[in-house]
This record gives structure tokens, sequence and C-alpha cells, in this order.
């Protein structure tokens, strides 16, 4: 994603940023035409649906809760790890209320 905004903001050559990366062109291409995997696209939809309900007021929910909640909407059993992972990913974390 770097080289892609390097190179479309200050037209630097892709095989000059392919070198500094470390990388060869051919990589980088392949990179760019890839299909995303299954589990990536259930993986947006799960951060899709996490952050509409986030934004919807649900800012309690933690990995726990958000876990039963998309179990019951994709009517699947999501492991807790993925969605604690996925929360992080977006930086979205319950807030606890103190008394």
């Amino acid at each position: 994603m770097a080289i892609q905004t390097l190179q479309l903001h200050n037209k630097f050559s892709i095989s000059l940023l392919c070198e500094i990366a470390g990388i060869s062109r051919s990589s980088y291409y392949k990179w760019t035409k890839r299909v995303p995997t299954i589990r990536q696209q259930e993986n947006d939809e799960i951060l899709k649906e996490i952050s509409e309900l986030h934004k919807k007021g649900h800012v309690n929910y933690g990995y726990r809760k958000m876990q039963q909640h998309l179990n019951q909407k994709f009517n699947k059993q999501f492991n807790h790890k993925r969605i604690l992972r996925l929360m992080k990913q977006v930086s979205l974390h319950s807030i606890s209320s103190e008394f």
C-alpha cells in the first residue's frame, strides 16, 4: 500500500520503490492483483458489523458480548480470540463505567 501511495502521489518509479522496500517488481504486481481469501472477506464483514454496532452506541460491548452478537447475527460460532484481534485491529474496546 505504501508503494502505491508513494507512486501515485509523488510519481516515484515502481522499480525504485520496490528496490528500497527489498521486494521484486513481480512480487509487487502479484500483490496488486491478489484476490482476498474467503477468510479475509469474512473478517471484513465482521469488522463492518462491529463498527456499525459501535457507531450505534453499543460502546459497552466487549469482545465477549460482541462475540455473542456476531454468533447470533451470522448464525456461526466465532472464536473469542478472533473477535478480540479484529476489535484491536480497528482500536475498538469497551468502555466500562466506574461507580
